[in-house]
């Protein structure tokens, strides 16, 4: 024999006879109900038990058990959340290129690893500039100079090599003698002004121009008189 069983969930399904007045779980749903009828003397419980105690002791069994099982996912969420918690927080740590952050002790945040220190005034001076140089204003007005200066630059570049050939072509147009006399002349200008580089500079043009003079009465006089010259300065 079997008896038929509705859950209040739809589900119909049929038991044993044996199973007459003891709570179950449908199959569907999991919901506790009772199977009609009574129990078979054989089973029946220990003398003094009433059925409503027996309905009473299967409930809180029933209560018991639902509250583990809540207990159980409310663990299972719990941990579930520290798990995203944790993703969330590697993934932090990944954009920014830090192990992580912590609190210092004022609570502020602060990356793990870093190096406390108390601020002084270089530091605050440092920040403060930062900030100046954040700003988009001030990033451009530097642009704006730098791009500047790179133009006067050019232009005195290109002055200092035009004039330079210019007097490369006119030296080089004129014959040796006449300039080395102009580099002597301009020697004994350094020389009477007390310029002694300027001096220097024109007796090494003298070379350039002859390297032979080297060796020429002349040359070796002025070079002499420059050098006391210099050592008596």
């Amino acid at each position: 024999m079997s008896i038929a069983v509705n859950c209040r969930c739809g589900k119909a399904f049929k038991v044993k006879d044996h199973m007459a007045g003891k709570a179950v779980r449908c199959p569907s749903c999991k919901h506790p109900l009772r199977i009609p009828g009574e129990k078979p003397s054989k089973g029946a419980a220990p003398p003094g038990a009433s059925k409503t105690d027996k309905q009473r002791a299967e409930e809180a069994i029933l209560r018991f058990e639902a509250a583990q099982k809540k207990k159980q996912r409310t663990a299972e969420d719990e941990a579930a959340l520290r798990a995203e918690r944790n993703k969330l927080i590697e993934s932090y740590d990944q954009l920014v290129g830090k192990s992580g952050i912590e609190k210092d002790k004022n609570g502020k945040h602060a990356l793990a690893g870093e190096k406390k220190t108390k601020a002084t005034v270089f530091t605050k001076l440092r920040d403060a500039v930062g900030v100046v140089l954040g700003n988009l204003f001030v990033r451009y007005i530097m642009i704006m100079i730098v791009i500047s200066a790179g133009v006067v630059g050019s232009v005195y570049l290109v002055r200092f090599v035009t004039t330079y050939m210019g007097n490369q072509t006119v030296a080089s147009s004129q014959p040796k003698d006449e300039q080395i006399k102009d580099a002597y002349k301009k020697f004994e200008e350094a020389m009477a002004a007390k310029d002694w580089t300027r001096a220097r500079d024109a007796l090494e043009d003298v070379l350039r121009i002859d390297p032979v003079k080297v060796n020429n009465r002349e040359y070796q006089a002025k070079k002499k008189r420059l050098e006391e010259a210099v050592q008596k300065s």
